[in-house]
């Protein structure tokens, strides 16, 4: 008998916890987000802190409806044998891994593109760190 109310006690905080959860979410929540992430030099791993920000959007948009997801990676001018282009497409392909894996959105409505190092050098020959990073642009809407 015992087991039996500690097994129904169970039940009913799971039930309660997922009311609470449903009754969390907010449709008015469910718009465009276009945000970015920044990686350091060349390289290619998400960061802790980038993590974060990418799962705190994931939570602000649990519930809604995911209609598209466009990761665009992006690079400083590379030196060496590795170019810009596969720093680029490398940091898209992490990213749209990480948010269809962690975060769930669907793959069937990603895609990943590479900018490589195009406007990552301004006129007088400087090279533009910000470059390191990819954008994420996410249409959501309420269902």
């Amino acid at each position: 008998m015992r087991f039996v109310v500690i097994g129904l006690a169970a039940l009913a905080l799971s039930a309660c916890a997922t009311a609470t959860e449903e009754a969390a979410f907010d449709p008015a929540a469910c718009y465009d987000r276009d945000f970015n992430v920044y990686f350091d030099g060349l390289s290619t791993d998400i960061s802790p802190e980038a993590r974060e920000v990418i799962d705190a959007m994931g939570e602000n948009l649990r519930g809604c409806y995911i209609e598209s997801v466009r990761v665009i990676g992006a690079a400083d001018a590379a030196p060496g044998a590795v170019t810009s282009e596969e720093i680029s497409e490398r940091r898209a392909i992490v990213l749209g891994d990480y948010l269809a894996q962690r975060v769930g959105w669907p793959r069937s409505r990603m895609t990943v593109a590479a900018l490589g190092e195009r406007g990552a050098v301004t006129e007088e020959g400087l090279n533009v760190p910000m470059r390191r990073r990819a954008r994420i642009i996410v249409d959501a809407r309420a269902p």
